[in-house]
């Protein structure tokens, strides 16, 4: 999209002793219109982690490192070789811990991938505009769904309650 002329103005510099005029600037001020405004979100893996019987402290601690990682608008997250000794340090895990943490992290469908290339699901985390999220969930198949556990009524309300 082109700019747009907002505003034009001249300036001319005159000769106090003479009232001759010396030079002429003239500024312009452009404008480009925003189409709309990004929309983002918070989320709070920890609140979340029990819908996807995330327990272990270490998948969520790896879960919220990806989501930090993960490349504008894809979603996508490189796990190199080096970024894997990196993270193990960091966490203090050994690299079985990381790969059963990723294992865990694609059977709950909050990633996939494989090979050190992996994508976070753009249903539940993103990081990017709203248009480029929607088009990648028109085209690709990464899908969660929930199912509900057998709770009476009053332990749902008792859970919502402690909010």
């Amino acid at each position: 999209m082109g700019k747009y002329l907002n505003r034009q103005t001249e300036t001319v510099y005159v000769d106090v002793e003479t009232g001759e005029e010396i030079a002429t600037n003239t500024s312009k001020t452009f404008i480009q219109p925003v189409e709309s405004t990004e929309h983002f979100f918070m989320t709070y893996i920890d609140f979340i982690a029990p819908w996807f019987n995330l327990k272990p402290d270490v998948a969520k601690s790896i879960l919220m490192w990806m989501c930090q990682n993960a490349q504008f608008n894809t979603g996508n997250v490189s796990l190199t070789t080096q970024k894997r000794k990196e993270l193990c340090t960091n966490l203090n895990i050994t690299p079985q811990t990381l790969s059963n943490s990723l294992t865990s992290l694609k059977k709950c469908n909050l990633i996939k991938g494989e090979n050190g290339e992996f994508q976070i699901n753009p249903q539940v985390f993103w990081k990017g505009s709203q248009a480029s999220r929607e088009a990648l969930l028109k085209d690709k198949n990464i899908r969660i769904t929930f199912g509900i556990d057998e709770k009476t009524e009053d332990e749902n309300n008792k859970e919502i309650n402690e909010f």
